[in-house]
C-alpha cells in the first residue's frame, strides 16, 4: 500500500490485525501489510500524539501474528 507525501499525526497506534485473536478460530485472518512512503520517507512523516498509554507509544504496532512481510518503508 502506498502512502502519499505529507504529515500524518496518529492518535493511537495503527494495528493492522487488531481484530485477529489467535485463540478464536472465527476471528479474521492475519493480514501482512507493507506500507511504502512514495516518493520517500523524507517527505512522508508519521508521528504520534502524546499517547494515553505510554506502553503503546508507537505509530504502528506489529503484535498480532504479522510475519516479516509486514513492513514500513520509504522508497526513493
Amino acid at each position: 500500500m502506498e502512502v502519499l507525501p505529507g504529515e500524518y499525526v496518529i492518535a493511537e497506534p495503527i494495528d493492522f490485525n487488531r481484530l485477529h485473536d489467535p485463540d478464536d478460530p472465527a476471528s479474521p485472518p492475519v493480514k501482512d501489510i507493507a506500507l511504502v512512503a512514495k516518493p520517500g520517507a523524507d517527505v512522508t512523516i508519521r508521528m504520534a500524539e502524546t499517547p494515553a498509554d505510554p506502553e503503546r507509544a508507537s505509530v504502528v504496532v506489529f503484535e498480532n501474528g504479522e510475519t516479516e512481510a509486514s513492513s514500513l518503508t520509504g522508497s526513493p
